[in-house]
């Protein structure tokens, strides 16, 4: 065989290097995770989404109202319904619903 001794013939380290590896020391320190502090010491991390599932008819109408309104995201869509349901209430549903929003 042509290669028979071919690692017999082969010398290690027949290029020399020009410079010295150094090796150093680097040190490495992760980020911290942003965290948002809320009354009864609970953390929400500020990175995490929230997913909810809707039946296909309602995904439907909610871009019909997305395109009517110009609205590029799903989540300004369900705002803009939470806004105007808020606008029907009256003055002592209003107090209610601010008071339940702010306690969960």
């Amino acid at each position: 065989m042509a290669g028979n001794g071919y690692l017999q013939r082969r010398v290690s380290g027949a290029v020399k290097p020009e410079k010295q590896y150094e090796e150093k020391n680097i040190e490495v320190t992760p980020k911290p995770i942003e965290t948002k502090k809320i009354q009864n010491n609970k953390k929400i991390f500020a990175n995490q989404q929230k997913s909810i599932k809707i039946p296909q008819e309602t995904y439907v109408e909610l871009n019909v109202l997305k395109n009517m309104q110009r609205l590029k995201f799903d989540y300004e869509a369900i705002q803009f319904i939470v806004s105007q349901y808020y606008n029907t209430l009256s003055t002592e549903e209003k107090k209610r619903f601010n008071v339940l929003k702010d306690n969960l």
